[in-house]
This record gives C-alpha cells, structure tokens and sequence, in this order.
C-alpha cells in the first residue's frame, strides 16, 4: 500500500535550508611605493663590503623591498646584537615575520629547490649572522 500524498516524508538534519557557506575574502597586501631610487647611497652602505651588493640586489622592484626589510633587520642587530627575531615581535610585525620567511627561503636554497634566495641575498644576511 502507497503512503497518502499529503503525508510529510521525515526530513533529515543535512536536507535542512542552510545558508550558503561564505567565501573567505582574499586578504591583499597593501604595498607602499618604493624604488630603488627611494634608497639613498648614505643608508645602502650599511656594512663594509655589502653596500655593493645590496646596491645591486635593489636594482628591481622586489630586491628594493627586500633591502628595506634587510635594513629593518640591520637595525634590529645593532639593537640586539644578534639576528634572532622572533615571528611575533611588537615593536615591527612585518619584521619576524620577513625573517622567517627568509629562513625558509634559505632551506629551499640550500635544498637546490625553487627559491628566492641568492647568493648575494645570503651573503649580506650572513654578514649580520644569520
């Protein structure tokens, strides 16, 4: 015998209307402008030896940012002495966390895997004992 046609099939908890799942939202990274030109030859010459090198290494626009954070790291060294940044360090975030991001990049390098470690990177980050 067929149920009547007015009877209410049981519903299971998945069938519930839900609303639709939210997309998380890209977080992007505002970049302040900087060009090499930005840099000046007093604050390139930072060590003995590696101005050449970070003169060289700001020569795009990725390597400029990445002189301004080895600045920020210099910076620290003479602070502390050391170039052991912690991941989370108040005083300047983006610091701990560029410092880590660039031990990574040196295990990929050392590991002969896609990095964007360079020598010449690695050698101005050896200089503060890194």
């Amino acid at each position: 015998m067929a149920p009547p046609l007015d009877a209410e099939k049981p519903v299971r908890s998945s069938a519930i209307l839900a609303p639709p799942p939210r997309r998380k939202k890209r977080r992007t990274r505002r970049h302040t402008p900087f060009s090499p030109a930005d840099l000046h030859v007093a604050e390139i010459t930072i060590l003995p030896g590696v101005g050449k090198l970070l003169r060289s290494i700001a020569s795009d626009a990725h390597g400029s940012l990445w002189v301004a954070s080895y600045q920020s790291l210099k910076a620290y060294h003479d602070l502390r002495g050391d170039a052991d940044v912690p991941l989370v360090y108040p005083e300047e975030p983006a610091l701990g966390r560029w410092v880590a991001g660039q031990r990574q990049q040196h295990l990929l390098w050392v590991s002969r895997e896609r990095s964007s470690m360079t020598e010449e990177r690695q050698r101005c980050l050896d200089v503060l004992g890194f």
